[in-house]
C-alpha cells in the first residue's frame, strides 16, 4: 500500500504541475481570482512536495519494523527520517519559489527574490539532506568507530553551507535588499539591513564554534530549535501571505459591490441636488443620502490587515516562547518575582494566590489585544460576516457596537482575574461607586443606558431620517453617549440618547420611507375648480420626484376669505427628497397655472366708507413740491 501511495504520489506531480499552471493562468484575471484558486494551488504544491518525503520516511518506518533490527539498520532508519522531515518543508518552499507558482502567481512576491531562493536552494538542500542525515544516523550508531567525529564533521558542514546560503541570498546588495529598497525604503527592516544580516552569519558561525569546541549537544540542540524557529517564521510568512490574499480578494468583491450599488445611489442623490434645479439656475434645499459607511472600503481593509498582522505577531511570540523557554532559564525569571498575592477558594480551602510579573505581563497583553480588537473590529466583521450575511446597514452598526462593548467588558474582567482582583474582593468598592456615580453622573449613566437600549431597540438607525424635538436629520453616528445627526445645513447635532428614549420622536423611515405632503393652493374667485384639478395633478405628473403609487390627489377643501382652496396631496419617497420636490413641484403649478390664465389668489380687503353724512373731498392741483409748501395757506375747495 505504501508502494502504492508512492507510486501515485510520483505519477501525479505532473497533474499536480500542469493544475498550477492552469490556477497561475486563472489568477492573472482578476474577475476569475478567488481563493478557492489559491488553495488548489496549495495542494497542487503540497503534492509535487510530498512524493521523495513519503517515498523516504516510508522505507525509514520499514524498516523500524524489522525484527530484531541491528544498529546499523537502526541508524539508517534514523537518518531517513530525518531527510524526510528536513526533505518535506524544504521541498515545499522550493516549489513554492518556482515560476508561476503559488508565490509568484498568487501571493505576488517579487520575481527576483523567488529566483534568489530557488536558485541557492538547488544546492542548499542537498547538503541539508546528506549532513542531516549522516548527523542524525551517528546519533544512533555510537558504536562505529569515528561515529562522533562523523557527527560532528557533518553539523560544521552543513553550519558552513548554511553560511554560504544566508550569505548569497540575504547580503545588503542581493535581491532581497534591493527589494526592500524599493518597496519599503523607510521601513527598520531595511536600515536595519547590516545587523540582521551579521546575526544571521553568526548563528551558524556559532554552532560551528560549539561544535568544534567539544559542546556537540550543545551544538545540536542548538540546531534544533534554529530550525524549529525558522520554519515558524516562515510559516508565519506564508500564513500572513494567504491572510492577505483572501482579504485582498473579498476586499476586491466588496469594492465591486459598492460600485455596482452607486449607480443608484448617484442617480438617487442627484435627483435629490438637480431635481429642483431648473433652466434659469434655481435650486432646491433638502438632505442629501445618506448610507455612506461610518468606515470607508479602505479603512475596513485596513482594519482587517491590522488583526490579521496582530494574530500573526502574538502567535509568532507565544511559540518563540514556548520553544526557547525551556533552554533559557533566564526567560523564566518573570515567574519568580511575586508582586502580590490574593485569597482564593481551592477545593473548599482557602489559599494564598501569588501575582508574579509574568502575570502582570499577561495582563497588559491582554489590555493591548482588547484595544487592537475593538478598535479594528468593524472591518473584521465586515470582511468575514456582513459580506457573507443579507443584513442592513443599521443592523451592521449596531452589531459592530455591541460586539466591541462585548469585547471590552470581557477584556476588563479577564484583566481584572489575572492579577487577582476577584469581585469578592472589590464589591463593596464598586457598590459605593455605583451609589456616587449615581448621583454625580446620572445624566451620564442614563444616556449610557439609553443608548444600550437604542442600539438592542433600534427604534432608529444610521441612515435614518428622525425629527427629535426641533431638530430634524439624518442618523449618521450612534454612540454609547450620544447620536449624531446631519441636518439639512448639513451641520452635525450631537443629541443625547435620553433624549430619543424619553422625548417624542418621529422615525421618517423606520419601516417604510414613503410619507404623504400636502401642498397647498388657492386660485381666485371665479376661476374653473375643474381645471385647476386637473393641472395639479398634471404637476404632480411631471414630478420625478413623485411616487406613482399611492397616486397624488387633488382636493378641492373649501372656499377661504380670499380663494378658493385646494391641497395636492403626493407622495415622496423619503425625507430628503421633500423640499427639492416641493421647489419643483410650486414653479410647475406656478407656469400651468399661468398658461391657463388662472390667478392664484391673494389676500384682499374691502374699505366701507361711512355714508350716513356729507363727506369732504378735496381736489388739489398744481406741483407737488410747491403744494406741499403751501398746503398750510391753501384754502380747500367744497
Amino acid at each position: 500500500a505504501g508502494l502504492l501511495l508512492a507510486v501515485v504520489l510520483l505519477a501525479g506531480k505532473r497533474t499536480a504541475r500542469n493544475d498550477l499552471y492552469r490556477t497561475a493562468d486563472r489568477v492573472s484575471q482578476q474577475d476569475r481570482d478567488t481563493f478557492g484558486l489559491t488553495l488548489r494551488a496549495f495542494i497542487a504544491t503540497a503534492w509535487m512536495a510530498a512524493a521523495w518525503p513519503f517515498i523516504f520516511g516510508f522505507f525509514a518506518y520499514q524498516l523500524t519494523r524489522l525484527p530484531m533490527p541491528h544498529i546499523f539498520t537502526q541508524a539508517i532508519s534514523s537518518g531517513l527520517t530525518a531527510v524526510a522531515t528536513i526533505l518535506l518543508p524544504v521541498s515545499f518552499f522550493y516549489h513554492v519559489f518556482a515560476a508561476e507558482g503559488l508565490g509568484q502567481a498568487h501571493l505576488q512576491w517579487p520575481v527576483t527574490v523567488l529566483r534568489t531562493f530557488r536558485k541557492n536552494l538547488r544546492w542548499f538542500i542537498p547538503c541539508m539532506v546528506t549532513f542531516g542525515f549522516f548527523i542524525s544516523s551517528m546519533k544512533i550508531a555510537k558504536k562505529f568507530e569515528y561515529s562522533d567525529a562523523l557527527a560532528i564533521a557533518a553539523l560544521i558542514l552543513l553550519s558552513l553551507s548554511a553560511v554560504v546560503f544566508l550569505a548569497r541570498v540575504f547580503y545588503p546588495g542581493g535581491a532581497v535588499a534591493t527589494n526592500l529598497a524599493t518597496h519599503r525604503p523607510k521601513s527598520w527592516t531595511f536600515r536595519l539591513r547590516y545587523a540582521w544580516f551579521v546575526i544571521m552569519l553568526s548563528v551558524p558561525l556559532f554552532q560551528i564554534v560549539l561544535a568544534a569546541s567539544g559542546y556537540f549537544y550543545s551544538a545540536l540542540e542548538l540546531r534544533q530549535l534554529i530550525r524549529t524557529t525558522v520554519l515558524l517564521a516562515v510559516a508565519l510568512v506564508l500564513l500572513r501571505a494567504l491572510g492577505n490574499k483572501w482579504l485582498a480578494i473579498v476586499h476586491r468583491k466588496l469594492i465591486l459591490k459598492r460600485a455596482l450599488q452607486e449607480p443608484a445611489t448617484a442617480a438617487q442623490a442627484d435627483g435629490v441636488a438637480h431635481a429642483a434645479v431648473s433652466s434659469d439656475g434655481g435650486s432646491g434645499d433638502g438632505l442629501q443620502p445618506l448610507p455612506i459607511p461610518e468606515e470607508s472600503v479602505e479603512k475596513i481593509g485596513i482594519q482587517s490587515r491590522n488583526i490579521l498582522n496582530s494574530l500573526i505577531v502574538i502567535i509568532g511570540a507565544v511559540w518563540l516562547w514556548m520553544v526557547w523557554e525551556p533552554i533559557f532559564p533566564a526567560l523564566g525569571i518573570l515567574e519568580s518575582v511575586q508582586l502580590w498575592s490574593y485569597s482564593a477558594t481551592v477545593d473548599g480551602a482557602v489559599q494564598r494566590i501569588p501575582v508574579d510579573l509574568a502575570d502582570l505581563l499577561l495582563a497588559i497583553l491582554l489590555v493591548v489585544v482588547t484595544f487592537m480588537a475593538s478598535r479594528n473590529l468593524p472591518g473584521f466583521l465586515e470582511i468575514t460576516v456582513f459580506n457573507a450575511i443579507p443584513m442592513d446597514f443599521g443592523a451592521r452598526h449596531a452589531l459592530v457596537i455591541i460586539s466591541r462593548y462585548v469585547i471590552i467588558a470581557a477584556g476588563v474582567m479577564t484583566f481584572f482575574s489575572v492579577v487577582g482582583l476577584k469581585w469578592s474582593t472589590v464589591q463593596w468598592l464598586v457598590a459605593a461607586l455605583s451609589v456616587g456615580l449615581g448621583f454625580g453622573l446620572q445624566e451620564v449613566v442614563a444616556n449610557f443606558i439609553s443608548g444600550i437600549i437604542v442600539l438592542f431597540e433600534r427604534p432608529f438607525r444610521v441612515g435614518d431620517a428622525v425629527t427629535i424635538g426641533d431638530t430634524t436629520g439624518i442618523v449618521s453616528r450612534i454612540r454609547i453617549r450620544a447620536t449624531t445627526i446631519i441636518d439639512f445645513d448639513r451641520k452635525e447635532l450631537i443629541v443625547p440618547n435620553k433624549d430619543f428614549i424619553t422625548g417624542k420622536l418621529i422615525n421618517w423611515s423606520l419601516s417604510d420611507k414613503l410619507f404623504r405632503v400636502r401642498v397647498p393652493v388657492g386660485i381666485a374667485y371665479g376661476s374653473d375648480t375643474g381645471t385647476a384639478e386637473k393641472l395639479l395633478l398634471k404637476a404632480a405628473r411631471l414630478n420625478p420626484l413623485v411616487v406613482r403609487e399611492p397616486e397624488p390627489t387633488a382636493i378641492f377643501t373649501g372656499f377661504g376669505d380670499n380663494a378658493l382652496n385646494f391641497e395636492l396631496r403626493v407622495f415622496v419617497n423619503g425625507l430628503e427628497h421633500w423640499y427639492p420636490m416641493l421647489h419643483r413641484m410650486n414653479r410647475t403649478i406656478d407656469q400651468e397655472f399661468r398658461n391657463a390664465g388662472i390667478t392664484i389668489a391673494f389676500p384682499q380687503r374691502d374699505v366701507h366708507l361711512d355714508t350716513t353724512g356729507p363727506l369732504e373731498v378735496k381736489v388739489v392741483s398744481g406741483d407737488p413740491v410747491s403744494l406741499n409748501s403751501s398746503e398750510g395757506s391753501a384754502a380747500p375747495e367744497k
